[in-house]
């Protein structure tokens, strides 16, 4: 028997209880206060990504879960952000800025993604932020649902 689909609703509220139990009354929790015994079998959809200090926004993904490099085609773990996507603006980055300015956990949808097989997909993602120094935004953790769509008929040839 196969186990239910991960819910985005559980999955947040399962990264949610690991984060505020890692900040410990502090408004952020440091990267290695995370408590992979906490999430669970909820770690496969989890992952942790450093804010690269510069001009710009670019993230290097420290670790990826098997659920998202599944999904995505592409195992991103050591990878840094403008480099496999060259977004400098996206949805995704948006929702970082957010998070960075905030120090709230931020949530996106993209309805209508591609990996990088080239293959359609849905996502809704949540990034909580984490720092080292309980001030500045040094990383996020994040947790993401994935939805595979069927791929699009090929366009017919003209008659």
């Amino acid at each position: 028997m196969r186990n239910a689909p991960v819910t985005r609703e559980a999955l947040f509220e399962r990264v949610q209880a690991a984060w505020d139990h890692a900040r410990d009354g502090r408004p952020m929790p440091r990267r290695q206060d995370i408590d992979a015994v906490k999430l669970g079998t909820f770690l496969p959809y989890v992952g942790l990504m450093d804010v690269i200090p510069g001009e710009s926004l670019d993230l290097r993904y420290r670790l990826v879960g098997g659920q998202t490099t599944q999904s995505f085609g592409f195992d991103l773990t050591g990878h840094i952000h403008s480099e496999v996507t060259g977004e400098q603006n996206s949805h995704f980055l948006a929702a970082c800025r957010r998070c960075i300015e905030t120090r709230l956990p931020q949530t996106l949808e993209i309805a209508q993604g591609r990996n990088k097989k080239d293959l359609p997909f849905q996502v809704t993602a949540r990034i909580w932020p984490l720092s080292e120094d309980g001030t500045t935004v040094t990383g996020f953790l994040g947790g993401a649902v994935f939805r595979q769509l069927p791929p699009a008929a090929p366009n017919p040839p003209p008659s």
